[in-house]
C-alpha cells in the first residue's frame, strides 16, 4: 500500500490544475480516529502517519460518527477528538511537522435516537 500511495503522489504532485497551471494536484488521505486510547491492530498508528507523511499533502482525520444505534451519544464529543489526536500524534518524530498535515472531520448534523423502555 506504501508503494501505490508513494506512486499516486508523485503522480498527483507533478500534474498541474486545468484552472491554474501554477497548481500541482494535492494527495489527501482519509483515516479513521482511533475507537479507543491505544491502538488496536487494525488502526491507522503513529507510524502509518509518519511513513505516509512525506507523500501525503493532509490527512483527514474522520472524527465523526463516534456513536451508533447500537450505542448512541454525541456524534463528535471533544475529548474523543482531543484523545485521537493526542494519541496519532504521540510518537510522531516531528510533532509539528505533521500536526499541521491533519486536517479534523467535522459533522454538521446530528442523530436522533429512540431509547426502547
Amino acid at each position: 500500500a506504501l508503494q501505490f500511495i508513494n506512486q499516486l503522489a508523485d503522480k498527483l504532485h507533478s500534474t498541474h490544475s486545468m484552472q491554474d497551471k501554477s497548481r500541482v494536484l494535492q494527495l489527501v488521505y482519509v483515516i479513521p480516529a482511533p475507537r479507543s486510547e491505544v491502538f488496536q491492530s487494525d488502526d491507522f498508528t503513529s507510524e502509518d502517519l509518519r511513513r505516509l507523511s512525506e507523500a501525503v499533502d493532509w490527512f483527514s482525520l474522520m472524527t465523526y460518527d463516534f456513536s451508533s444505534a447500537q450505542y448512541p451519544g454525541p456524534s463528535a464529543p471533544l475529548n474523543w477528538i482531543r484523545s485521537s489526536l493526542k494519541l496519532l500524534l504521540h510518537g510522531a518524530s516531528s510533532q509539528q511537522k505533521l500536526a499541521h498535515k491533519i486536517l479534523i472531520g467535522i459533522n454538521f448534523y446530528g442523530n436522533d435516537f429512540i431509547i426502547s423502555e
